[in-house]
C-alpha cells in the first residue's frame, strides 16, 4: 500500500488525525489514521478502511541498542466487518504480499542507507 494522498485534519499536542487515500493494487482506498507521534521513539496508528470495513493498529516503534536502532514494525488488523470473499483472500495477501512490499519499500531502503553512511 502506498500513499496516494495525504491530509492532516486534526492535531492536539502528539496526537493527529489523517485522512489519506492509499493505493493497493490499482484501487484508490480511503483510510482514516488516529495517530499518536511517540517523540523520537516512532508512532502508534489505529486506522479505518472505509472502504473494505477494515481496522487496524499499526506501530513503528525505535528503541536504541548497542551499535545503532532497533526498528519494531507491526500492523494487527481486523476484518470482522469485511466480505466473506475480502476475509479469504486478505490473510495471504496481508501476510505475505504486504509485508514483502514493505520490507522492500522501507527495510531495504533504510538498509541501504545505513549501509552508504557506515562506508563514509
Amino acid at each position: 500500500t502506498v500513499a496516494h494522498t495525504l491530509k492532516i485534519v486534526e492535531k492536539k499536542g502528539n496526537e493527529i488525525v489523517i485522512e489519506a487515500v492509499a493505493k493497493s493494487f490499482g484501487t484508490l482506498i480511503p483510510v482514516t489514521m488516529k495517530t499518536t507521534l511517540l517523540q523520537g521513539k516512532g508512532y502508534i496508528s489505529y486506522n479505518t478502511n472505509h472502504k473494505f470495513h477494515a481496522v487496524g493498529q499499526e506501530e513503528l516503534l525505535m528503541e536504541d541498542i548497542v551499535g545503532g536502532t532497533r526498528i519494531n514494525y507491526s500492523y494487527e488488523y481486523d476484518l470482522s466487518n469485511s466480505n466473506i470473499l475480502l476475509r479469504i483472500i486478505a490473510k495471504p495477501l496481508f501476510d505475505w504480499l504486504s509485508m514483502w512490499y514493505w520490507k522492500r519499500a522501507f527495510i531495504d531502503r533504510i538498509e541501504k542507507i545505513i549501509m552508504t553512511n557506515s562506508n563514509e
